[in-house]
């Protein structure tokens, strides 16, 4: 059953709030860049965003956050 808005707004807020450090570091990694990492980022997270609403209730922690 997917997440209601709300539940899916803070979710997603708090997954943000756990791995966004880790995304932007994997990004200028990629793209050697400050700029274009902080720009892929936002890509990726707004892309996310609007189908985070359809996964699952469990929590969702990002991988390379979980290790640290």
């Amino acid at each position: 059953m997917p997440l209601t808005d709300a539940a899916a707004h803070a979710s997603f807020t708090a997954f943000v709030r756990e791995c966004s450090d880790r995304l932007h570091d994997v990004a200028w990694l990629v793209t050697r860049n400050a700029d274009d990492a902080k720009d892929a980022v936002q890509d990726a997270l707004a892309g996310l965003y609007r189908h985070w609403s359809m996964r699952s209730p469990r929590p969702m922690r990002c991988g390379a956050c979980a290790a640290s």
